[in-house]
């Protein structure tokens, strides 16, 4: 089967929208992670003491990389989605 102008292009922007959804669901899954109950499941409630709050402290820090993590994601995948348009756009010139 002869490939037609662009084709190539437009399979190139499928697998970036691809990835994108596949980071869209990675964030997803991480976004819905324990580590964003860790604070609360480690409260007064649970322990006292220094080491109740070293665990509150490491669990705080680690809930705000959580949420980096979950925006670079959702970055990252919005940028494959703008560079799959971009080539959508080039292969109907």
């Amino acid at each position: 089967m002869a490939t037609q102008p662009g084709d190539s292009t437009a399979a190139s922007a499928e697998v970036l929208r691809s990835r994108a959804r596949a980071l869209r669901a990675l964030a997803r899954r991480v976004d819905a992670s324990v580590l964003a109950d860790l604070v609360r499941l480690g409260g007064d409630e649970t322990w006292r003491g220094p080491t109740a709050f070293a665990f509150q402290t490491d669990a705080r820090r680690a809930d705000r990389w959580r949420e980096d993590a979950v925006a670079s994601l959702r970055r990252a995948a919005a940028q494959l989605d703008a560079r799959a348009a971009e080539l959508d756009r080039q292969a109907f010139r």
